[in-house]
């Protein structure tokens, strides 16, 4: 008897302590809920893509967003109450400051001066207020392919370039040729074959443009080594070669992804610390996204943490914390241009020459690993010595 008693009375008491256990209550599940729908939005390469989203239905006061991994734009709705730190004003102001010192060579006019800038690549949104103003001549290539609206990639590329508040050369003038085959699926037979076509047609436009608005450089953000160690029709190189030998005897350089490689003159790629300045090189450090082939003697360009033109509207900006070698590609056309506008026998040789002479090297650490940047490019300094000698 005794022992049924103790046996109702345990039972009692465990009934009891399970209705004071506190249960979560229905804020606290409705935040766990938002969170889990929040973090949905994370897309590949760990990046965490807010562009053109509408949050405003969620709460995301105690969320906490890594800016090491976010991208939003302009027309990204936030809600009322914001995760504590996060300043997305702050982040695109920063972003839209091309860097190291840039702008300081727009305050002494240098800004590109009606320089010839060629770019090869997607459709471009031609009247983004970043650089409409910029474009002198626009062409889409491989017309069978439909290719009517913007392009994401083109238009980053062009604002790296040539935009008014984001670009390093904001004054040249802009030759844009949009291949469609950048869009589709495409061999590399095609795209040797394209590309050969489209740098000849920038050569022939050169021929009718006055001594100082000559095209000095193209931008292409592709590894033509890789095209050709791919094309498997003999004729479609040597057209690619031909129009290559003809760019430079017209004292045109082809800039692509290649410098980048274990034959390049630029190695790993650098990112700047959120919210920190721009101009001074000791916020920056290697892109984790090419940290493992790291080239620290070489030089090293900004690419990552950074506000473009977007292609949503004319004038929508995003800002990216991820970017790859296609945009480096944009940035030191654009500086190349600077140089050729105090210098009008620059050639990439010396180009590459100053470069070395006037980088800085930084020793430092980042998300507990050492780092070493041997190179970390000074386009102030490049000017300041092309004008003194």
């Amino acid at each position: 008897m005794n022992k049924k008693l103790l046996l109702l009375c345990a039972i009692v008491i465990c009934l009891g302590l399970i209705c004071i256990i506190p249960q979560p209550s229905p804020s606290k599940a409705d935040n766990y809920h938002q969170s889990k729908q929040f973090y949905t939005l994370t897309i590949n390469n760990n990046q965490l893509d807010l562009s053109n989203k509408n949050l405003t239905a969620f709460d995301l006061e105690k969320i906490i967003i890594d800016t090491s991994i976010v991208n939003f734009s302009t027309n990204t709705l936030w809600p009322t109450k914001m995760p504590i730190g996060f300043d997305p004003k702050a982040l695109l102001s920063s972003g839209m400051n091309p860097g190291l010192n840039i702008r300081n060579l727009h305050d002494l006019g240098i800004k590109g001066g009606g320089v010839g800038i060629g770019i090869i690549d997607q459709a471009l949104l031609l009247t983004h207020n970043e650089f409409s103003d910029q474009i002198k001549y626009y062409e889409t290539t491989n017309s069978r392919y439909s290719d009517s609206e913007a392009d994401y990639h083109g238009t980053v590329v062009a604002s790296i370039a040539v935009g008014n508040n984001d670009g390093v050369a904001p004054e040249a003038n802009l030759y844009y040729i949009n291949d469609a085959l950048f869009n589709h699926g495409y061999t590399y037979d095609e795209i040797a074959c394209s590309l050969s076509n489209d740098i000849s047609k920038l050569i022939e436009i050169n021929k009718d443009l006055s001594d100082s608005e000559k095209i000095r450089v193209i931008s292409i953000s592709l590894s033509l080594r890789t095209v050709k160690e791919n094309c498997l029709d003999k004729q479609n190189l040597e057209l690619l070669d031909a129009a290559i030998t003809k760019a430079e005897a017209a004292d045109i350089v082809v800039l692509t992804t290649d410098i980048f490689d274990e034959y390049g003159d630029f190695g790993t790629p650098i990112k700047k610390l959120p919210y920190t300045d721009a101009d001074d090189y000791q916020n920056y450090f290697p892109s984790r996204t090419f940290y493992n082939r790291s080239i620290v003697e070489k030089i090293s360009v900004p690419i990552e943490g950074k506000t473009v033109a977007y292609y949503q509207g004319d004038n929508e900006y995003q800002y990216v914390n991820n970017g790859g070698l296609s945009w480096a590609v944009p940035y030191i056309a654009g500086l190349y241009v600077l140089c050729c506008e105090v210098d009008p026998f620059m050639n990439y040789e010396k180009f590459i020459d100053v470069i070395e002479m006037t980088s800085l090297s930084l020793s430092s650490s980042y998300d507990n690993q050492l780092f070493r940047l041997d190179k970390i490019i000074q386009p102030e300094q490049v000017i300041l010595y092309l004008l003194s000698h």
